[in-house]
């Protein structure tokens, strides 16, 4: 009886399914974007799922949800392996994102969002130029060239501009 009674309030009375249910969603909706293999696509909808983890979820669950797709991409073979050191870079600007922008956002949702981009994208450039000149391979620094360039703040502000317009639309609802 006692397990029983736990396992009430944990599910029942905290909103546990819920809450599983969108943190899925989100976490679905980030595993599946790099599947579009296009990277405005793809860092756009990760972006955005992000942004809303934020909102809805919190920066922890947020943070959860950024580590998935560039390790999903890994496991699946949609990026090459000699991208696989690009990967913790990725990760961590993610987190810069989540972060700035949950810092931020109290004192305005764009404040945020660009801060956190222009941030994000910041982190990524000086990333890569320092990568480049470790790796010191044509093929390799081309990939990092471009995977870390100016792309990386379009598909941060337009996962913002979709991620607002998501939430306006969730909250009609």
């Amino acid at each position: 009886m006692i397990k029983e009674n736990i396992l009430t309030k944990i599910i029942v009375k905290t909103n546990f399914f819920p809450y599983a249910l969108k943190f899925t969603a989100l976490l679905g909706i980030s595993v599946a974007a790099p599947f579009f293999h296009f990277q405005a696509v793809t860092g756009t909808i990760v972006n955005a799922a992000l942004i809303i983890a934020v909102v809805i979820l919190g920066k922890k669950e947020a943070i959860a949800i950024g580590l998935f797709p560039s390790l999903i991409s890994i496991i699946t073979g949609l990026l090459v392996p000699a991208t696989v050191p690009l990967i913790p870079f990725i990760i961590l600007s993610n987190m810069i994102l989540i972060l700035v922008f949950d810092i931020l956002r109290n004192r305005g949702y764009w404040k945020g969002i660009v801060w956190g981009s222009i941030l994000k994208f910041s982190f990524l450039y000086i990333s890569g130029i320092i990568l480049i000149k470790i790796f010191e391979s044509d093929s390799l620094s081309r990939i990092i060239a471009l995977m870390f360039s100016w792309q990386q703040l379009l598909t941060a502000l337009t996962g913002g501009i979709v991620a607002y317009a998501t939430l306006k639309i969730l909250r009609k609802m």
